[in-house]
C-alpha cells in the first residue's frame, strides 16, 4: 500500500512539501513522530509539493530536483524519474541578488506545474528547464522581485551599485505547455548615488581695522573697518548612479512542427534604468568678519567686517546610463534528437557567455 509523507520545511510562511513515493517505507524507525523532519527512506519521487499562503517567498533551494549539470543523454528517463514538480501559490527565489552566482541551475522535471500565479525568481542567475509538460496557471518566470529591481544605494559620497542583468532563462518543453506563462526578464536598475557628507572648509576670518590717529585738536583718522570673512569652500561631490542592467533572454524550444504559439506566454524584459545620482555636500561657512579698528582719543573705532558667505555645496554625482540592451526573446521548434542531444551542447555554449 502506498503511504503519503508530509514533510513540514523549517522556513518562513509554513511551507509544506509533500512527498508522492512511488514506493516508500514508513519513518525511519527510532525517529519519534513529530519532532524535527520525519526521516523517510523514499526509493523514488513521483510528485514534490511547494505549497503555502500565495504570495509567500520561500527560496528554491526547497526543490528536491535542481542541478547543477547539464541533462545526459538519457534526458527522458530522468524527466520520468524525478516525476513532477508543483508549486503552489508559492514565489520561489534562486540566489538573493548580492549572492548570485551565476552559475545555472537545472530543472529537470517530467511536468512543472504553476499554481494561482507561482512564480520563480532567479535574480539574474541562468535557469535552465527540461520537461516534458507545463501547466500553468498565471504562472511566472522573474528576474527580480519588486522589492530587488533595483541595486543596492552607495554609501556616503560613493556610486550606487550597477544593475544585474535579466540573466537566461532557456526552457526545453517536448510536449506542450498547458494555460499561460508569463516572463518578466527585465534587468535591475542602478542604485542611487551616496550623498555626499562632506562639509566644505569654512572660509578664513577677516582682519582687524587699521588703528586709529587722533590729533592734538581732532581725530585724523577713525578706526579702519575691519575686512570681510572669506566665502566658505565647495561641498564634496556626490556618488554616481549605477548603471542599470540589461533584459534577459527567453529561449522557448519544443519538440514538434512548428513553434509554441505566442498564445501560450507572454515576454517583456526592458532595460534597466541607471541610478538617480547621490547630492553634493553640503557649502563650508564662511569666514567672521575683522572686527573694526579701535578708536581713541577724538577718534572712533571702525566697524566690524561683513561675514564671509557660505560655499556652495557640492556637485551632485551624474545619472546612472540605462541598460545596453532591452531582452531578447528565442521561440524554436527542435526534432526530438537534437532536443536530446545536440540541444546540451549548444546550450553549454550560450551558458558561457553569461
Amino acid at each position: 500500500m502506498k503511504k503519503l509523507i508530509v514533510v513540514t520545511a523549517i522556513c518562513a510562511g509554513a511551507a509544506v512539501i509533500t512527498l508522492r513515493p512511488h514506493t516508500a517505507t514508513a519513518l525511519a524507525a527510532g525517529q519519534p513522530a513529530g519532532q524535527g523532519v520525519p526521516r523517510a527512506v523514499v526509493t523514488q519521487t513521483r510528485v514534490q509539493q511547494i505549497q503555502a499562503p500565495q504570495g509567500v517567498v520561500l527560496p528554491f533551494t526547497m526543490v528536491a530536483v535542481q542541478d547543477r549539470q547539464a541533462p545526459s543523454r538519457d534526458l527522458l528517463v530522468t524527466l520520468k524519474a524525478n516525476g513532477t514538480l508543483e508549486v503552489d501559490g508559492v514565489v520561489l527565489t534562486m540566489a538573493p541578488p548580492k549572492q548570485a552566482t551565476r552559475e545555472p541551475i537545472f530543472l529537470l522535471v517530467d511536468r512543472l506545474v504553476l499554481k494561482k500565479g507561482a512564480c520563480i525568481v532567479t535574480n539574474g542567475n541562468p535557469l535552465v528547464i527540461f520537461t516534458n509538460w507545463i501547466d500553468s496557471e498565471d504562472g511566472c518566470i522573474r528576474s527580480f522581485l519588486d522589492k530587488d529591481a533595483k541595486g543596492a544605494p552607495g554609501t556616503t559620497g560613493m556610486p550606487g551599485e550597477p544593475g544585474l542583468n535579466g540573466g537566461l532563462v532557456s526552457i526545453h518543453v517536448i510536449h506542450e505547455i498547458i494555460g499561460i506563462l508569463h516572463a518578466d526578464l527585465r534587468g535591475q536598475d542602478g542604485g542611487d548615488g551616496g550623498g555626499s557628507n562632506l562639509t566644505g572648509a569654512a572660509g578664513m576670518n577677516g582682519l582687524k581695522g587699521n588703528a586709529p590717529s587722533s590729533g592734538v585738536f581732532g581725530c585724523n583718522q577713525a578706526g579702519g573697518n575691519g575686512t570681510p570673512g572669506a566665502s566658505g569652500s565647495i561641498g564634496g561631490t556626490g556618488g554616481d548612479g549605477g548603471t542599470g542592467g540589461s533584459g534577459g533572454v527567453l529561449e522557448l524550444f519544443n519538440v514538434g512542427p512548428a513553434p509554441l504559439p505566442s498564445t501560450l506566454f507572454t515576454f517583456q524584459a526592458k532595460a534597466g534604468v541607471g541610478g538617480n545620482p547621490g547630492a553634493g555636500g553640503p557649502g563650508g561657512p564662511g569666514g567672521q568678519g575683522g572686527p573694526g579698528g579701535d578708536g581713541g582719543g577724538f577718534c572712533n573705532g571702525g566697524q566690524p567686517g561683513q561675514a564671509g558667505a557660505q560655499g556652495p555645496a557640492g556637485p551632485t554625482g551624474h545619472a546612472g546610463a540605462s541598460g545596453n540592451t532591452e531582452g531578447t526573446l528565442v521561440v524554436k521548434n527542435l526534432d526530438m534528437e537534437y532536443m536530446t542531444n545536440g540541444e546540451t551542447l549548444r546550450l553549454a555554449e550560450r551558458l558561457q557567455q553569461q
